[in-house]
């Protein structure tokens, strides 16, 4: 998905941080929140927002 033209240029990049490696003292080479970059891909590939589809489900709202 990183390496893919035609994929937006945000879900390229959380797709490319999270291929990244992690040193051997736990560190990210980077400061975003890979489970953020995580919820970015999700989003796009499913074509909604998450963190809405979470909190109407929450709340008991069935849309």
């Amino acid at each position: 998905m990183a390496q893919q033209a035609d994929t937006a240029e945000p879900i390229r990049a959380a797709a490319a941080r999270l291929t990244a490696r992690v040193s051997l003292d736990h560190t990210l080479p980077f400061p975003e929140d890979p489970l953020e970059d995580a919820r970015t891909i999700v989003e796009a590939l499913l074509g909604t927002n998450w963190a809405e589809t979470v909190e109407a489900k929450d709340s008991g709202d069935s849309t």
